[in-house]
């Protein structure tokens, strides 16, 4: 009964015995049997939610899909280069939250999710939406099968596709390069690494972006994930992005006015 074996029973073995004895076990078959109804119940319930869930999970992807296809029809409507830049951007971070609900309900446990399928979902995705082969920059990427909550993917995705689009709008010129993404364990903390070989900052040049909006996205998300960001540059030795995550913990409030 200890292990959840609920369906044994002790049958007669017990006919013999005192009548104490046998009341005991008998009050034990009883009980187990309970259990057992109880555990069958309560794993039914359990299967009916993940399937809710998933099929909600797949539902917000499609709906998610739509909106970008308005935003792509919308985009090509507008003159404005600029405009039609900001669409794009807005398109981007929202095929990014498709890839997250689309591996939530492909995946067996909702409460988590394996980062590498996940992320290199994500990166094949902005590689063909961002050109990347068409202007001469290379993705490579290191990404250890790493076991996150559910709760980080969202804010994660979105903290890469910010660091990955930063450094196609600012760190090549026409001869383009290669960025590169590596998500590894070290000791308890997760660490994501998004470097390019670019040109690099300046020193007068190092709060010139700070104020972007993928800046302050970036930072928003690495305080929804609890973790430390850092920032490296060279002038023309390329920059890096770093999110140091701290082990999981329980679950608290996490959202962050952006």
């Amino acid at each position: 009964y200890g292990e959840g074996h609920y369906g044994f029973r002790t049958g007669s073995e017990f006919d013999a015995a005192p009548s104490e004895i046998a009341e005991f076990a008998n009050t034990f078959d009883t009980m187990a049997s309970r259990v057992a109804e109880r555990d069958a119940s309560l794993k039914d319930a359990l299967s009916t939610r993940d399937a809710a869930v998933k099929e909600i999970h797949h539902r917000v992807k499609n709906n998610l899909q739509i909106v970008a296809s308005f935003l792509n029809l919308q985009r090509r409507q507008v003159k404005d280069p600029v405009a039609r830049e900001v669409i794009s951007a807005a398109r981007h971070r929202i095929d990014a939250l498709s890839i997250v609900h689309q591996t939530l309900y492909q995946h067996e446990r909702l409460e988590s999710v394996h980062l590498r399928p996940f992320l290199e979902a994500l990166l094949d995705h902005l590689s063909g939406a961002l050109g990347m082969e068409e202007l001469g920059v290379r993705m490579v990427r290191e990404v250890e099968d790493i076991e996150r909550r559910a709760d980080d993917a969202i804010p994660l995705a979105l903290f890469i596709l910010e660091a990955v689009t930063n450094a196609m709008k600012y760190a090549f010129d026409y001869e383009g390069g290669q960025i590169s993404v590596y998500l590894y364990a070290e000791g308890e903390n997760t660490i994501l690494d998004v470097v390019d070989d670019g040109r690099g900052l300046e020193e007068t040049e190092e709060t010139s972006n700070s104020d972007g909006l993928g800046s302050k996205l970036m930072k928003a998300f690495a305080r929804q994930l609890r973790s430390e960001m850092r920032v490296e540059s060279v002038a023309g030795k390329g920059y890096r992005v770093s999110l140091v995550l701290p082990p999981e913990t329980v679950h608290v409030d996490n959202r962050v006015d952006y």
